[in-house]
């Protein structure tokens, strides 16, 4: 689902229940909303910032290549823990930030 407008996208992403991507950035709103996701995309050496990401986040499950295999899961109908997840993301935030703060 493409809406004309960049914003348009965001929001749908914001309201949806569930989103089915192949983009970085479909992700990050995706877990930024808290939105229940689930990446389907080529695995062609271009997703290794979905997969980073995924793993980082304990999401790894929820990536796919092939059509099958994200049929045959139960993925979709498994709610995130985002409790887990921003705890996880919010360790990774705060090593970054010291790490910037005590370059010299």
């Amino acid at each position: 689902m493409y809406p004309p407008t960049i914003g348009g996208w965001i929001r749908s992403i914001g309201g949806a229940k569930l989103v089915v991507t192949d983009s970085f950035h479909g992700l990050v709103f995706s877990l930024i909303y808290h939105r229940n996701v689930i990446v389907y995309a080529l695995d062609n050496g271009r997703t290794s910032r979905m997969k980073d990401l995924l793993k980082l986040a304990g999401l790894e499950n929820r990536f796919f290549t092939n059509i099958e295999d994200l049929k045959a899961s139960s993925v979709m109908k498994e709610k995130i823990d985002y409790n887990e997840v921003d705890k996880r993301l919010q360790n990774i935030r705060e090593t970054s930030w010291n790490f910037l703060k005590n370059m010299k």
